[in-house]
């Protein structure tokens, strides 16, 4: 099959409507697959979900990747950290915000060791951050 034709029966703007649900108004899945058995007339139901947000997640490795690999050439990056939680364990939402970009990644560790691991140790641009305990390490 070509390439652009989606494999199995969700195509690319169900999986990111999908994904906008989950993600960005925090929605179950299970209210989720309520809400597309409704509007777009589309079989669904939990387990569906997880298989429509496993792709967008895969969708979406390579951008990452290479957001990730951008944000240690940037001159100004601003840093922060928010509470979470990772089933029952705690987390932390880490936010880079770079002229052209944002990065988020769920990390269970509120270290410095974090802030190493996406703008490398030796950075030595701009760090606007609130001068937290972690940020004074880098």
């Amino acid at each position: 099959m070509p390439t652009v034709v989606p494999s199995g029966a969700a195509g690319p703007r169900l999986v990111a409507l999908s994904a906008l649900l989950m993600v960005s108004f925090r929605r179950s899945k299970r209210r989720c697959a309520l809400l597309l058995e409704e509007i777009p007339g589309q079989e669904a139901f939990a387990t569906r979900m997880v298989k429509l947000q496993n792709r967008a997640s895969e969708a979406l490795q390579q951008p990452y990747r290479e957001l990730q690999q951008a944000l240690p050439g940037q001159a100004v990056v601003q840093g922060d950290e928010s509470p979470t939680k990772e089933g029952r364990t705690k987390a932390w939402t880490w936010t880079f915000v770079a002229p052209s970009s944002t990065l988020f990644a769920r990390r269970t560790s509120r270290k410095a060791k974090v802030i190493r691991e996406f703008l490398g140790s030796a950075y030595s641009c701009i760090l606007n951050c609130d001068r937290a305990k972690m940020y004074r390490a880098c």
